[in-house]
């Protein structure tokens, strides 16, 4: 929700309460790059830095994003549990044979921390919670009780991928890591080397990157070219790090699209 081009006005009968406008680095309307200041933050490195990256090897990668799961009665969440795992089970568990090697992205947004009731526009300790309530829901068991089919093949080298989305920030946190990590069923993946990770956190708008067969793959979610949604990676950083040294008021500037979320949307 809210793109570069929604413009809320009384005209449209929408009443916004205050004003919205995009804002990059918590200015409004500042342009997305200025002169000399190279690409904002999203748009893929040049050749050389994607080379010199170490990257992970697939042989077949499946994506997906936008599941938005969460406890609440919002009709933009999650409804489809059967229809995830039919196409698990069929299309992606299908291919785990032979010890191939396969990658499953989750794109962003895989929970939808803004639609939590009395949701704020940043809490990491509501969304470390809300995890384990969003894995205990019956709507959602059969999307966690998939992955971790996918996570536990005998027959495939398999590894899931989450990237950062605009609704769930707070993935960022390491205590929200750590819940996902646990309802998944899996070790604290910060505490394993690399080559035993069977999650990689992507948590920054330059997405994931991989290779399948010859080819590099990006996989980055839609806002970090949307004005009214992109979220600053150092700002972001520098908010977690005030959380966890329990300095949690007034420090996360959010975008147009969240404020629209929290301000107009939301009951």
């Amino acid at each position: 929700v809210g793109t570069s081009d929604w413009r809320p006005s009384e005209g449209n009968g929408v009443n916004t309460r205050r004003q919205l406008r995009p804002t990059w680095n918590g200015k409004p309307n500042r342009p997305p790059c200025s002169a000399g200041a190279g690409p904002p933050p999203g748009l893929p490195p040049n050749g050389a830095a994607m080379a010199a990256t170490q990257l992970d090897q697939f042989d077949d990668l499946f994506v997906i994003s936008d599941l938005h799961l969460g406890v609440s009665d919002s009709p933009t969440l999650f409804d489809a549990g059967e229809k995830f795992t039919d196409w698990m089970t069929n299309c992606v568990l299908g291919q785990c044979r032979d010890q191939r090697s396969l990658g499953l992205v989750i794109n962003g947004d895989m929970f939808d921390f803004l639609a939590e009731p009395g949701a704020t526009y940043f809490n990491p300790q509501a969304a470390q919670s809300a995890v384990g309530r969003i894995a205990a829901d019956n709507r959602y068991q059969p999307v966690f009780k998939s992955l971790k089919s996918f996570l536990n093949s005998n027959n495939a080298k398999t590894q899931l991928a989450i990237t950062l989305g605009n609704h769930d920030l707070e993935l960022c946190d390491k205590d929200v890591q750590r819940a996902v990590e646990t309802s998944l069923g899996l070790k604290p993946q910060s505490q394993l080397p690399p080559e035993q990770q069977k999650l990689r956190w992507s948590l920054t708008a330059d997405g994931y990157r991989c290779r399948v067969g010859k080819r590099v793959v990006l996989c980055q979610h839609g806002n970090a070219g949307d004005a009214w949604n992109r979220v600053d990676d150092r700002e972001l950083q520098r908010t977690i790090e005030l959380h966890a040294n329990g300095r949690v008021e007034g420090h996360w500037i959010p975008n147009g699209g969240t404020q629209l979320v929290i301000d107009v949307l939301n009951p």
